[in-house]
């Protein structure tokens, strides 16, 4: 995807991660360490500037204490429009 080409799927997968980031009580800093992006990464994903690659998934995952699949759910949830927080399991 183009640089700041935001889209409303962007948007809500930013959305969803910047909740996860949140819950777990990390900075941009901290969660682009976890990572091995930079904090200009992060928040580009989290204000849907960029969404990220597939191949992103599995270690944004493995960051938040989940799955890469529970992480997928949660993401394409948000984007079927149901309004759970991500924080539900």
């Amino acid at each position: 995807m183009a640089k700041n080409q935001r889209t409303p799927a962007s948007v809500q997968i930013g959305q969803v991660l910047r909740e996860l980031r949140k819950r777990d009580e990390l900075t941009m800093h901290e969660m682009a360490a976890k990572l091995e992006v930079s904090q200009q990464c992060v928040s580009a994903w989290e204000h849907g500037d960029r969404a990220p690659r597939i191949e992103d998934i599995p270690t944004i995952a493995r960051a938040v204490g989940q799955t890469p699949l529970w992480l997928a759910r949660k993401m394409l949830d948000r984007l079927a429009g149901k309004t759970t927080s991500p924080l539900d399991t």
